[in-house]
């Protein structure tokens, strides 16, 4: 008889059971597993940490029960899933995008990458990654000469969010927002020219659901520049990829420094070069070549807007092509893939329970 396996998950939009994450119910089918409810499985899987469908499940599953835990959300974001007595809860854990916190003997487990057309509010998949970039491929937009003809010198797509730990790197984002002039920079995303009150709001949500999951916040963190303006602000993006398609670069200040998540892919798949802070890409098996690295502050962008060459700009391009087009990128970071092989791991720890 099959295994039954219950998914829930904690997004706005998530519930629990069939629906939750399709990507990865359709692995668990390829794996002979079957989708099952609250009081006929035997195993539940918890996109981030969720209290209340963890203690219902083991509550009512009277048989052996497996319990996992794929942590989606970085710490900068649900700090308290991190801490070791939840982590404990759990038969295995899996960090998606987090080579810091993986095994080191393991092959790199990557951001689980799907095409999705709004970061703020991702709806069905409108596209195949594989047919989007067979579709860029046909373009030819990594070719310089294409490249250099587009519209926009940089553009950063990313909420101006907080963290209620000051293991973030939002304050970062926040001072290249402003520090760089709307004739270079074009920002996109929710909260960066919205008014004081809904900054405010979406601070005290954070505070919030903080408290609740038992964490306490870095208040500095929270609060740190409520009100600050952003010149570049232009609003939130219905395409994030037509508007990369038309930038030359794209600046990619990750949430943390652990995890590596849909930022720098959405750039890559679009030819726009990453200008990067976050963690290090070689040791998560990315060529380093296919962004730049080690920008200190906004002068130091000028510069190389102001420096960089032709010969510079063909290899970052090139090697962000041969990137894409290798076993390393789809392998390893689509969506499909990521979720094949947490469902075999999860598989692997259950037969060999039994």
């Amino acid at each position: 008889m099959a295994i039954k396996i219950l998914l829930a998950g904690t997004a706005k939009k998530g519930h629990i059971g069939v629906g939750t994450c399709p990507p990865l119910e359709q692995a668990l089918l390829e794996e002979g597993f079957e989708l099952g409810n609250v009081d006929n499985s035997q195993a539940l899987i918890n996109l981030n940490h969720n209290r209340t469908s963890l203690k219902i499940f083991n509550s009512r599953a009277a048989h052996e029960k497996f319990s996992f835990l794929v942590l989606l959300e970085p710490k900068s974001v649900y700090p308290s899933q991190y801490a070791p007595k939840i982590l404990e809860k759990y038969n295995r854990c899996f960090y998606p995008g987090n080579r810091l916190r993986q095994s080191l003997e393991e092959e790199v487990l990557g951001w689980p990458y799907l095409f999705n057309e709004n970061p703020a509010n991702p709806g069905a998949v409108e596209i195949k990654l594989s047919d989007y970039l067979a579709e860029v491929f046909a373009e030819q937009i990594f070719e310089p000469v294409r490249w250099s003809s587009r519209k926009n010198e940089i553009t950063m797509i990313a909420a101006n969010k907080v963290s209620p730990t000051n293991e973030n790197l939002y304050k970062i984002r926040r001072i290249f927002a402003n520090s760089l002039a709307p004739d270079t920079l074009k920002l996109y995303g929710p909260l960066w020219s919205e008014s004081f009150l809904n900054q405010l709001r979406h601070r005290l949500a954070v505070l919030v659901f903080s408290l609740k999951s038992g964490y306490s916040p870095n208040l500095k963190s929270l609060f740190g520049d409520l009100g600050k303006s952003y010149p570049a602000a232009i609003g939130t993006v219905k395409n994030k990829h037509t508007v990369l398609r038309d930038s030359k670069f794209s600046l990619v200040i990750e949430n943390s420094s652990e995890n590596i998540t849909e930022k720098l892919f959405d750039a890559l798949i679009n030819g726009a070069i990453p200008i990067y802070i976050g963690p290090d890409l070689q040791k998560s098996d990315i060529p380093p070549q296919v962004a730049i690295q080690g920008v200190k502050d906004a002068n130091s962008i000028l510069e190389i807007l102001g420096t960089i060459s032709v010969e510079e700009i063909s290899q970052h391009l090139e090697s962000i092509s041969q990137f894409l087009q290798s076993s390393a990128f789809l392998d390893v970071w689509s969506a499909s893939n990521v979720y094949r092989r947490i469902a075999s791991e999860i598989s692997k720890t259950i037969r060999s329970a039994q």
